[in-house]
């Protein structure tokens, strides 16, 4: 860090966990090691784990079925049934802790919520709609979430732009307030619901995960008054009413969460699906 080259941790990590880095070739693979001396006894079970990077949901199915890869990440809502009917197969879900939504920029004009006609907008006007390049379980499709939005907008008069960087790029510049509209989401960290209206849409958030830019002083006051109490019933109600101050907003449109699925051989013994989204491979082995 103190030579400047804070990119170099994606190089040489640094960890204590189960598994020791071994080799990252750009876009290609992440190789471990199992750690033999791991202090946890019966965690490692796999003496090689093997990331390889496969952005095609089709070929990561493919790979699947003919053994190339023993566990796979955002199947294509399509090739549930299929998968699920492979009898080599086995294909766990659980309801995601996740959400996808439709984020607006409420620094930029005409989105700080008027009426399109009150704001001189009667014959509509133009938008960026943002989407993004990756999978995510709340939305494997970004691109064509983002195409059947800009149809609809269209025969209202609002005429959607879709842009789309790399994943990097796109949150540097999503960050920096650059869309008008943006499709996003969320994984949980913790189950608190200080970590989602705090983080999604409080006034410390504004420059991090907050992309609407929405910082309203009614809803943040109550969201501050539910972050100093441990008292549930009292949290229960600051939240309840900050929620309805969102409804009446609107700073983003909520969309979908998901279930979740995890499709991987039938040879594969201890995996977990974490409902915080990493993909962990403690206690995970081969029959």
């Amino acid at each position: 860090m103190k030579a400047g080259k804070a990119s170099d941790i994606n190089l040489y990590p640094v960890g204590t966990g189960p598994f020791i880095f071994v080799s990252y070739t750009k876009d290609a693979t992440i190789r471990f090691d199992g750690h033999p001396d791991y202090w946890k006894p019966g965690v490692v079970r796999v003496s090689k784990l093997i990331f390889s990077i496969t952005p095609d949901a089709a070929v990561r199915e493919q790979k699947l079925k003919e053994n190339e890869c023993q566990v796979m990440n955002y199947p294509r809502p399509q090739a549930i049934a299929s998968l699920e009917s492979d009898s080599q197969l086995q294909v766990p879900h659980q309801v995601g802790f996740d959400l996808g939504y439709l984020g607006y920029n409420t620094t930029h004009k005409p989105l700080d919520k008027d009426m399109l006609a009150k704001a001189g907008f009667p014959d509509g006007f133009e938008i960026t709609l943002w989407a993004m390049p990756v999978q995510r379980p709340y939305n494997p499709n970004a691109r064509l979430m983002a195409e059947m939005i800009q149809a609809d907008w269209e025969k209202i008069g609002v005429h959607a732009k879709i842009v789309t960087y790399e994943w990097g790029e796109y949150i540097k510049r999503a960050h920096a307030g650059e869309h008008d509209a943006i499709l996003i989401g969320w994984t949980g960290d913790n189950g608190d619901p200080d970590n989602w209206l705090g983080v999604l849409l409080g006034c410390s958030s504004v420059n991090g995960s907050n992309y609407s830019k929405w910082c309203y002083q009614p809803f943040e006051t109550l969201i501050q008054k539910g972050r100093a109490t441990t008292d549930v019933s009292f949290r229960t109600d600051f939240y309840t009413q900050a929620q309805e101050i969102f409804k009446q907003q609107v700073p983003f449109t909520p969309i979908a969460h998901s279930t979740v699925y995890q499709p991987m051989r039938k040879n594969v013994t201890g995996f977990k699906i974490d409902p915080f989204g990493p993909t962990q491979f403690w206690n995970v082995g081969m029959k």
